[in-house]
This record gives C-alpha cells, structure tokens and sequence, in this order.
C-alpha cells in the first residue's frame, strides 16, 4: 500500500488502438472529424497513404507531406501552421516520432508556435507511427529546434485523442532504421526505471518494454538476415514495448542522455538515436543503474551484441564543440539520480568523442 502512495499523478487519456489491422479503425474517425489536416512521413509507402486517404475519404481536407531529414524545426512548421484553415478539426500525423511531434505542434492554434502557452487550445490530435521507438504516439511534448535550440513543448492539451499502432506499418522499415528506434525505446525504458520521477507502475512498464526490446531485437535482427525482413510478430513486439514507454515518459523522465542528445542536435545534424548511442556507454559507466535484474552492463553488452556503437566524431563533433554543447542543455537535469554536476556532463562527452 506504501508503493501505490508513492503515485501522486498517472495520466494517459489518449485512446489506443494495437495491433495488426488496426489502421482500419480509421474508418470510424471520419464520423467525428470532418476536415482532418493530414502530416505524413516522405517515406511513407503510396500504398499506405492511398489506403488512409480511401479509410477517411471526404474527411481529409489536406495531405501534406513534410520532407524531414532530422528533428523538426520552428521555422518549417510555421509555415504548416498557416496552412490550415478556419475548418480544421483535427491534425493526423503519420510517420516516424518527428513527424508526430510535428502534427503535435500543428494542432495549436496559433499562428506561430513561439505564441503557444500554458492557456492556449489545441485541436484533436491523432497519430500513426510507422517506427517503433519513440512513444510519441502516447506523449504530451513535442521536441522541435528553435535556432540553436532544441526544446520540449509541452502541454496535456498535446496528449493525442487517439492513437493507432499498427505493427504493419513498420514492416518495410530497414535494418539499420529498426535498430536505431528499438535502441531508442531501450533507452527509454532504462531511463524511465532509473529517474527520480519514476513510480512502481512506470517502473514496471519501463521493465517490462526493456525486456521486450532485449528479447525481441535480436530476433528481428536474426530474420533480417535469414528472411529480408521480421516477421510480423517480432514487429507487434517492438511495437508494443515503444507504445508502452509513451505512458512511461509523459508520466516519469528520461534521464541525462536524452539532455545531451537535444544539445548535440544543435551541432550535428545526427538523429536522435544516433546522439543517444553516441553517449550512453559513458553514462551508463557513470550512472550504472540498475532496471529490475538488469545492471548497466548488461546493457552495455548489448549494445556490443547488436552492433550497437558509434562516437561522437562519427557525426561530426569534436573537443572544440563541447563547452558549446554544455552551454546549450536544457530541461530537467535533476530527475537523473546520478546527476550532480556540469562536469559530469563534461566528462560523458569527452569519453564519447
């Protein structure tokens, strides 16, 4: 009874819909949403987006698709924002975590997104991953550079109304792309367990998606060799664990890489999971925590096992940029339990070069 105490807020009002198939649910969307503006991925199969738009028929108003090579930028969804119109009654996004944070943002309903605050309205929001790892699918924030910054927005009025998980939209994802957003939801779960925020229903979502991603990557790795690509019950898995850790990171925290990784991104046009393998083997060492009987390294073998390990040189970054890199984080640093200081931030990157 102490433990469920120790809970003092769970939130997650967004409507899911898991599994297979479930892309068909769309049909049912287009009863409520009569002028949907519509976000999609570059990537995204003709197939797939010629099925959403006969699902919704009528009730799409516009299909735009957001040519995105890395995080999404304030300037470029700007000049989305002015292309919905009076009518607009819902935002779809569709495609990897920064397309859906992009939909996220588009749903505000200013003119700009620097005017977006604590008192301002959002329209309904619906989103599709087509990747399994970032949770957006589930999250209230959207992560968006603003010039030299990269910042979280974020708001409940942000939460999706639905979301709809459909394992089979991965299924043309390639080898390198399943393994980078596996590894990003890993470090979700690492995080969300270890963070000071965190509580025993996070900590026992956060287990039980590492387990998965520990479980399930490997095999997907293993079928990428021996068949071309996963069956689709090793992508429902993935998928599951990625949703999972959506609840996790609006109700718990990542911890200090997931900082790091948003001021790297000020000097590298990495992505996301790329600035987090860069720096979380000296994070680990230094924070070594510990998710269920799970130590840090274990994770750290891991990472070696699926090939998992790349330096901040590789993607650019050198001694110079460090103090730079340092100046530029933001966010929560104290919900990492191992956090005391700058220096320490300091020390990851220089071990990571």
């Amino acid at each position: 009874m102490n433990q469920i105490n120790r809970i003092d807020q769970i939130y997650c009002p967004t409507k899911v819909f898991f599994g297979p198939g479930s892309i068909d649910n769309l049909k049912e969307v287009k009863k409520t949403y009569k002028n949907i503006f519509i976000l999609c991925d570059k990537a995204i199969p003709r197939e797939t987006t010629g099925k959403i738009k006969d699902l919704l028929a009528d009730s799409v108003e516009s299909f735009v698709t957001y040519d995105l090579d890395s995080e999404p930028t304030a300037t470029g969804l700007n000049r989305f924002l002015r292309k919905k119109t009076g009518l607009t009654d819902c935002v779809l996004g569709i495609g990897g975590g920064s397309i859906l944070d992009s939909a996220k943002v588009l749903a505000i309903r200013e003119g700009n997104i620097e005017d977006f605050n604590e008192d301002s309205e959002a329209l309904p929001i619906i989103t599709i991953p087509t990747t399994a790892g970032t949770g957006a699918e589930l999250t209230k924030s959207a992560i968006v550079k603003s010039g030299d910054i990269k910042r979280g927005i974020r708001s409940e009025k942000l939460f999706p109304a639905l979301a709809i998980v459909d394992p089979a939209l991965c299924d043309s994802l390639p080898l390198e792309l399943t393994k980078y957003t596996s590894f990003d939801a890993l470090t979700h779960a690492v995080e969300t367990y270890f963070s000071k925020r965190s509580n025993p229903l996070t900590r026992a979502i956060s287990q039980l998606s590492l387990s998965i991603v520990l479980q399930y990557l490997p095999i997907a790795m293993k079928e990428f060799k021996e068949n071309g690509k996963p069956t689709l019950q090793t992508r429902k898995e993935l998928s599951y664990a990625a949703m999972l850790q959506g609840f996790t990171l609006s109700n718990a925290s990542t911890c200090l890489p997931h900082r790091i990784q948003y001021a790297l991104s000020t000097v590298s046009d990495a992505g996301h999971s790329a600035g987090l393998a860069c720096v979380y083997r000296a994070w680990l060492n230094m924070a070594k925590p510990k998710i269920g009987n799970c130590d840090y390294k274990q994770i750290i073998k891991f990472m070696d096992t699926i090939g998992i390990y790349i330096t901040l040189s590789d993607i650019g970054i050198n001694k110079e940029n460090i103090e730079k890199i340092v100046r530029r984080l933001d966010g929560s640093l104290d919900a990492d339990p191992s956090f005391k200081d700058l220096s320490q931030v300091k020390k990851i990157l220089e071990e990571s070069l």
